[in-house]
């Protein structure tokens, strides 16, 4: 295990020129090798050669096909539950993608801000709001979203004593429209509402704006019940009135559950710039123009630092990397695994075919059809397919449903997934052995009746 950013684990390492990676691969290569080759050695060597010369020998060895049988269950096993996984990968990805977070995220550049006067920070946001397509800027802590917030704690001193963990964001009087907050109870931010200090903890100020569960965690039944109540954080230890209460969104990813957080008002507190653009409906020409006004914008107020934007939706997505990066991984193997499958049923498909040429001569001699003895050969692999559907499906739902637990909020997993992979796996397997199946019942009775 590697060490990443900020002292986080990367994961492990595939490292070619490591030489206890080739023993590994040249151990499991020789084994699997070895394996491969004990069972059909042991099978054959077991025949009588008085038996084997009369050519009964292959009956012997198909009146055995257990285990043979047993592998195709098996690897369409594995199949179906990787098909089932990646479905229901893909639908969570997308339902964390696109549900509602309780905020907008579109048409929103982000711009890191390096350390420094605060009076820097609003001329460069002032500047950048006069650029022809940009619609409004915001400085704060943090975006709604963003990968960790602040922490502290909010005490309700009323008749009942309540103090409650809660994460905070610094933000202007712009950023609650710029992101499209939704108030359900009070009011937004005024100028007047900055930070006054007294000569005592007593004589501070600072006003708040809190989410759904945080008012309810305080001991408000209704939201509109914590405006204009007094209450106090561990911010200097000041006493503020709660302004308005915000809907609740989602300041971490779905992961987590919505947590107690408050916002609180300070004018060019925070290193974050949020600019909102125009539409989201403009040109990629467009929106490089306006990047690279920002740009020299930025260069002018920080003519040492290096300009940093990003697009906020594509933050959005980058909580959820790591579950993408599973996703892939998920249909790699769930590629690789089909693809074996595939080899295995073909190569029984030939071997049954050879098996029954006798029996597929005297069918096309008493008048069976081509697709009527079709059928009959693919009728096999079917019952094989169907039977590995009814052993994936629960070991599958159950690996899903465990991996679902990682995320308070997920998608559902509906019957049908379990029944599209159920045909996939049908289709496949009906394509793997069609060529054969059609093959062996077109060929010449007269050569098949020969055979023997």
């Amino acid at each position: 295990l590697g060490a990443g950013p900020a002292g986080l684990p990367e994961g492990v390492r595939f490292r070619l020129i490591d030489p206890g990676t080739w023993l590994f691969i040249g151990a499991t290569v020789t084994v699997t090798c070895l394996l491969a080759g004990w069972y059909p050695a042991r099978t054959l060597s077991s025949f009588l050669p008085v038996i084997t010369l009369r050519g009964q020998g292959s009956q012997q060895l198909n009146s055995k096909g257990y285990l043979r049988r047993g592998l195709i269950v098996f690897q369409f096993d594995v199949s179906l539950i990787f098909i089932i996984g990646t479905i229901m990968m893909g639908r969570q990805i997308r339902y964390m993608i696109n549900t509602d977070l309780g905020f907008k995220k579109d048409a929103i550049v982000t711009i890191r801000l390096p350390g420094g006067p605060g009076n820097q920070r609003a001329v460069l946001a002032t500047e950048i709001s006069r650029l022809t397509g940009v619609r409004q800027v915001s400085i704060s802590s943090n975006s709604p979203g963003a990968r960790g917030h602040n922490g502290t704690v909010l005490e309700n001193r009323g008749a009942t004593y309540v103090r409650i963990d809660a994460g905070y964001d610094y933000i202007d009087t712009s950023f609650m429209s710029l992101y499209g907050l939704t108030l359900i109870a009070g009011r937004n931010f005024f100028p007047a509402d900055t930070v006054r200090w007294g000569s005592s903890p007593a004589d501070g100020y600072r006003a708040f704006i809190i989410n759904e569960t945080a008012a309810k965690a305080l001991g408000f039944s209704r939201p509109a019940d914590a405006v204009g109540h007094r209450v106090s954080s561990a911010l200097g230890g000041i006493i503020g009135p709660v302004l308005g209460v915000v809907k609740d969104f989602h300041s971490t990813s779905l992961r987590d559950k919505i947590e107690p957080f408050f916002f609180t008002y300070q004018n060019g507190a925070g290193g974050l710039l949020s600019v909102k653009l125009a539409g989201a409906d403009l040109s990629s020409g467009t929106i490089k123009g306006i990047l690279g006004r920002m740009q020299v914008l930025f260069a002018k107020t920080y003519p040492k630092e290096q300009f940093n934007s990003r697009f906020f939706d594509e933050s959005i997505a980058r909580l959820y990397e790591r579950e993408r990066q599973t996703s892939q991984m998920m249909n790699l193997a769930m590629a690789i695994a089909i693809f074996i499958s595939c080899i295995g049923l073909f190569g029984l498909a030939v071997f049954s075919a050879n098996q029954r040429t006798k029996e597929i001569g005297i069918r096309k001699v008493l008048g069976a059809s081509v697709p009527q003895i079709a059928s009959l050969l693919s009728r096999e692999f079917a019952v094989l397919v169907a039977l590995s559907t009814l052993i994936a499906a629960p070991l599958a739902s159950w690996g899903m449903h465990q991996w679902l637990q990682d995320f308070a909020y997920r998608a559902t997993m509906p019957w049908w997934i379990y029944l599209v992979a159920g045909v996939a796996a049908m289709l496949i397997a009906l394509l793997t052995v069609s060529f054969q199946s059609i093959r062996a019942a077109m060929a010449n009775p007269v050569e098949s009746l020969r055979t023997e």
